[in-house]
């Protein structure tokens, strides 16, 4: 669904997307049939009158995937991430026995790493069906520390909102952590996991068997410590 403000003197629009040549008398549209995580051209041209046309506006718009039903699972078994995942520069494959062993995967022959180095990286879950404070995430970690939050654009880092950051009590050794989200007001609301950036110029941490499932009603601990 695409909006726009009118000027005043328009009695109605032409918007062309695609296939779609159509003309509307509101200022607002929406679009059907668009294939998920693609990038279309919409023209949005005034018409004020007989031979009396606005200058076109022109916007590129990107589509998102169809909501996931959970439960959901993914290890990165097959070395990239699948389509309905967004991820930032700094977010890479790793597959064990290709890079430095002393990082292998949690499970399976695959992971994640996020470089933490001049800005942050991060990886965005596919939106899901259910509303994100009835949902559980958890995920095992590896080295270093990281952020998970709620996004409502996933091309857009600065609607990440901070939901929760851990770490690791040692390197080379994997933590299982769950995360729980509050109630929003937002129709539509991302998960994300977030490397912050770093203080200095490199640093890396390990992602691994991430599982979306519906919230217990007994909450599972972590974090933790031998004291």
């Amino acid at each position: 669904r695409r909006t726009w403000t009118a000027a005043g003197d328009e009695a109605m629009w032409r918007v062309r997307c695609g296939a779609l040549d159509t003309l509307v008398v509101t200022s607002e549209i929406t679009i059907e049939g668009l294939q998920p995580l693609s990038t279309y051209s919409v023209e949005i041209t005034s018409i004020c009158g007989s031979e009396n046309y606005g200058i076109p506006l022109s916007m590129e718009v990107n589509t998102f995937c169809p909501m996931t039903d959970v439960p959901y699972d993914y290890g990165f078994e097959e070395y990239a991430l699948p389509s309905c995942w967004i991820r930032s520069s700094g977010t890479y494959p790793m597959r064990f026995g290709s890079g430095n062993p002393s990082w292998p995967p949690h499970s399976g022959n695959a992971s994640m790493m996020l470089q933490r180095s001049n800005s942050n990286c991060y990886l965005v879950l596919p939106l899901f069906s259910t509303p994100l404070d009835s949902l559980e995430l958890s995920l095992w970690l590896n080295n270093d520390s990281l952020e998970v939050g709620m996004m409502t654009n996933p091309y857009n880092m600065s609607t990440f909102t901070s939901i929760r950051t851990v770490s690791v009590g040692q390197e080379h050794v994997y933590e299982q952590f769950h995360f729980y989200f509050p109630a929003s007001s937002d129709a539509e609301q991302y998960l994300a996991i977030r490397a912050p950036r770093a203080t200095y110029a490199w640093k890396f941490l390990i992602v691994d068997d991430v599982e979306v499932d519906y919230a217990p009603t007994c909450k599972s601990p972590d974090s933790w410590r031998l004291l």
